[in-house]
């Protein structure tokens, strides 16, 4: 997969302590080691030629909105904002399958450790709350592309688990989906990635509310075909 460079992260908000960026899929957010040069974080640090840091996480196989903040100070007072009960996150995804419920929400509680494909809620004793509605957008014959939020919890891995778990895993998603499927999705569509976005963050911040937004990624295009009319991103 292609490193982006500071050149393609696009900033989608920018105000006087805090900017929000839309993140590539396979790229970390935080340095995974010390002066590494490919996070997200220090992609950012080259571009604008400042300091950076992560107010929160995104899994590196996931695209979508993240929020730098430009003092450490910034950083703990966005963290407290996310936190607020008013805060919402929504989501996108392509799952394996036709989800039979056109909405609901899955509440099995998970362990807050990142699991696996036998069992994505990981050990019964670690298991903690955790509750996340969805909302089918459209279906293909194989297919659903689907609409998540996280309601109250935000556990590690949490939209994949819930997926895997009821048997519409994430497709391309490496740990918690059945390979052969993954490798049929890139073979049949051409669609190498995992198909989890997270399209919007809306939260109140210096007592003004926001609304951020990432656009889908160009990179989902491959998946258009398999939904023809039905494709329903254009319209989220």
């Amino acid at each position: 997969m292609r490193v982006p460079t500071s050149a393609s992260v696009q900033v989608i908000h920018e105000e006087a302590g805090w900017l929000a960026c839309a993140k590539p899929a396979g790229v970390c957010v935080h340095d995974a080691v010390e002066g590494a040069d490919d996070s997200l974080a220090a992609l950012l640090r080259g571009m604008l030629g400042a300091d950076v840091h992560p107010v929160h996480r995104l899994d590196r196989e996931t695209s979508g909105c993240v929020l730098f903040a430009k003092s450490s100070g910034s950083a703990a007072e966005l963290q407290r904002c996310l936190r607020a009960p008013s805060t919402a996150k929504r989501y996108l995804a392509v799952l394996r399958g036709r989800l039979g419920e056109a909405s609901g929400t899955w509440a099995q509680p998970m362990s807050a450790r990142a699991g696996g494909r036998s069992n994505p809620l990981g050990r019964r004793a670690e298991r903690v709350r955790a509750s996340t509605a969805f909302e089918v957008l459209s279906r293909s014959p194989h297919l659903s592309l689907v609409e998540l939020r996280l309601v109250e919890t935000g556990r590690c891995h949490q939209i994949r688990k819930h997926a895997a778990f009821n048997r519409h895993a994430v497709i391309g998603d490496a740990r918690y989906a059945d390979p052969r499927h993954n490798r049929l999705v890139r073979e049949k569509l051409g669609f190498p990635l995992m198909a989890l976005h997270a399209l919007e963050l809306e939260l109140t911040v210096g007592g003004q509310r926001r609304r951020l937004r990432a656009e889908v990624p160009e990179s989902w295009k491959p998946l258009r075909a398999a939904f023809g009319d039905e494709w329903a991103v254009d319209r989220c």
